[in-house]
């Protein structure tokens, strides 16, 4: 996740986030989405499935900063809530897979 470190502090452009070209473009899938950015707020999207999992990862922002990442999997049907973390083999071998993905997805929903 190192090479997602340089987003952190970056202004999220709440309209790119929920741009379905742009998430589309990239395998990605908007969960959840609020229509406007509160002080403290939460993001959910999918990237598609690794080895039969259903992959998610969450956008913490605090007054529209990006402030935490957090890539996991979770139960079909399931949301955040049931989120659960993979293992440090699992995430490289999931990074190696979707990490260029997430790279442009933060480089199009993330200004300086």
């Amino acid at each position: 996740m190192k090479r997602l470190q340089r987003f952190i502090d970056r202004t999220i452009e709440l309209d790119a986030a929920k741009d379905e070209k742009l998430l589309s473009s990239l395998g990605v899938e908007g969960r959840y989405v609020p229509d406007e950015l509160e002080e403290f707020d939460e993001m959910e999207f999918g990237i598609g499935r690794w080895a039969g999992k259903t992959v998610i990862f969450t956008l913490v922002a605090e007054h529209a900063k990006l402030k935490r990442v957090s890539l996991g999997w979770i139960p079909e049907g399931g949301d955040e809530d049931d989120m659960h973390a993979f293992s440090e083999t699992e995430l490289a071998q999931v990074l190696d897979e979707k990490g260029d993905a997430l790279v442009r997805f933060f480089e199009g929903v993330t200004a300086d």
